[in-house]
């Protein structure tokens, strides 16, 4: 039984160490490669057949307006003779521009390398002195103006504290001469007169009794907070006091009363209220005082700190200008400065190419036997212009898909096998294109033209070819795999490993291979290495 036991352990032992020598390995092991140059082509593959003898319709690669014709019909031309011209003036204009951006380009790498002269260090650094000196004068405005509003407002509380106290006594001086009034003539006989007099002395009684802390004000020290807090205190009861003695006189002036007290004491208490009034105009008027010396000085310093934020941010735009200046350019922006070259560039290749299809010439020696435009009519791309025939001339003949054509220019080259000369491929280029489609089997199809330099010796009129159209050629570009890049929200994203470690790139990718490479513009540098 033990033997068994050790025998188990044993055999888990050996399945455990062989799952990590044989397996472990391969989950760790991640496909990758390895950027590198190379040349891209878009291929599109079909079949056709020979023609000989019969028009060719030959048109511009690109549309435009007829500048010029050099032939007339019936006229003899011989291969490479010029037949027209498109107006070139737009996309000369773009050529000289794509140049002055390439010259530009170049410059600012070359400035970039050698780095910044010693005028333009200068002239940072003296940027970041009147910076530094504009940020000291606003610390000091801002100074100022804190300064400037504690004196305005220091000057506008003064008044305050004494204020407050002769209000307090007023309401002292308010409240005996009410209790003195209640007892000498609303004692006894109980009226609604009666009960509003009395109700009267109660508002100036709570209204003294509700300020008479601040009867000290003037003995000591209160922050600005605390003198607005009083003036507000005093302000509503104030209005409480008036209100009472207000009623005590509306009592004493009623049918009942107005006989039994004498006109001297209503005017005495006229007079109370004639104070009251008088010292809550002031206090309101002083609240006032204090709000706008408070807004405006307020408003002051706001805008001196404002100032000094805005010199701030102009000095650390100035000190990092000058850490650009002083320091070595960084591998990323010389990226940057020869990727704007490349693409300089490549507009500049592809203007020419333009302007280059804007001339019309024969591709093979013949007669014209109709002109289809005039000078100055617009013309589209592979609309035929002129018609050549030529008894000894073969060309080749093939309908393209509606999925393909749309990728086929006029001047693509092409790559033509024979089918009874297997092996052997001869060169062409496509020289007509038609516009009008043709279903065949339900799929639509447009026809083109192969004009051939070279041809078999035995060539013969409806012997079946192979074409194979290259709509796009880039050599020396960055390549990769398309299976190794993801999308996502439309952009193509690799996998790249950098010291080690794994992060992920959003890449600018070109024209995509037949045999599955992808061109990358921008993203990846050769070398480097992404995985799946």
């Amino acid at each position: 039984m033990k033997k068994k036991i050790i025998y188990g352990v044993i055999l888990l032992l050996v399945v455990f160490v062989a799952y990590f020598v044989f397996f472990a390995d391969e989950e760790n092991d991640v496909d990758s490669f390895v950027v590198e140059s190379g040349t891209v082509s878009e291929e599109i593959f079909e079949t056709g057949s020979v023609r000989k003898g019969e028009s060719a319709n030959i048109g511009f690669k690109e549309g435009g307006r007829v500048a010029s014709i050099y032939v007339s019909e019936n006229e003899e031309l011989k291969e490479g003779d010029m037949i027209a011209e498109l107006d070139k003036t737009s996309l000369q204009i773009e050529l000289r521009e794509a140049r002055d951006a390439k010259r530009s380009a170049e410059v600012a790498l070359e400035k970039l390398l050698s780095g910044a002269s010693e005028e333009e260090v200068s002239l940072v650094r003296s940027a970041v002195s009147s910076a530094e000196d504009v940020l000291e004068s606003a610390k000091t405005s801002l100074r100022d103006a804190k300064r400037s509003a504690e004196e305005s407002l220091s000057d506008v509380y003064s008044g305050i504290p004494s204020k407050v106290s002769s209000s307090v006594i007023l309401l002292e001086t308010t409240k005996e001469d009410s209790q003195d009034f209640i007892s000498n003539f609303f004692r006894g006989f109980i009226t609604s007169e009666t009960l509003k007099a009395r109700k009267g002395r109660d508002k100036v009684y709570n209204a003294f009794f509700n300020v008479e802390d601040y009867r000290g004000m003037t003995r000591g020290e209160f922050s600005f907070s605390e003198k607005d807090k009083a003036l507000q205190e005093i302000r509503q009861n104030l209005r409480l006091a008036l209100s009472g003695v207000e009623e005590m006189i509306s009592a004493a002036k009623s049918d009942f009363y107005e006989d039994r007290i004498p006109d001297a004491q209503v005017d005495a208490m006229r007079e109370l209220e004639r104070k009251l009034i008088a010292d809550l105009s002031e206090v309101t008027s002083l609240i006032r005082s204090t709000e706008s010396v408070r807004v405006k000085t307020e408003a002051e310093v706001n805008s001196a700190r404002s100032a000094v934020s805005s010199a701030e941010k102009k000095l650390e735009s100035a000190q990092r200008e000058l850490e650009t200046v002083v320091a070595d350019p960084s591998s990323e922006d010389i990226e940057t400065a020869e990727i704007a070259i490349r693409r300089a560039e490549s507009k500049i290749e592809l203007i020419e190419d333009r302007i280059e299809n804007y001339t019309l010439k024969a591709p093979f020696s013949g007669r014209v036997s109709e002109i289809m435009a005039k000078r100055g009519e617009v013309v589209s791309a592979g609309t035929p212009f002129v018609s050549l025939v030529s008894e000894d001339r073969y060309y080749v003949e093939s309908h393209i898909y509606e999925g393909d054509i749309v990728n086929i220019d006029i001047g693509d080259p092409v790559e033509v096998e024979f089918v009874p000369f297997p092996g052997e491929v001869y060169k062409g280029e496509v020289s007509f294109i038609n516009e009008t489609g043709r279903v065949i089997d339900g799929v639509v199809y447009y026809k083109i033209e192969v004009s051939m330099d070279d041809l078999p010796e035995r060539v013969m009129t409806e012997m079946s070819v192979d074409l194979t159209v290259i709509s796009s050629v880039k050599e020396d570009v960055l390549l990769v795999p398309d299976r190794y890049l993801k999308r996502r929200d439309g952009k193509r994203i690799a996998n790249v490993v950098v010291d080690g470690k794994k992060e992920e790139r959003v890449l600018e990718t070109g024209i995509r291979g037949s045999d599955g490479m992808i061109e990358v513009i921008s993203g990846l540098s050769k070398g480097d290495v992404i995985y799946e």
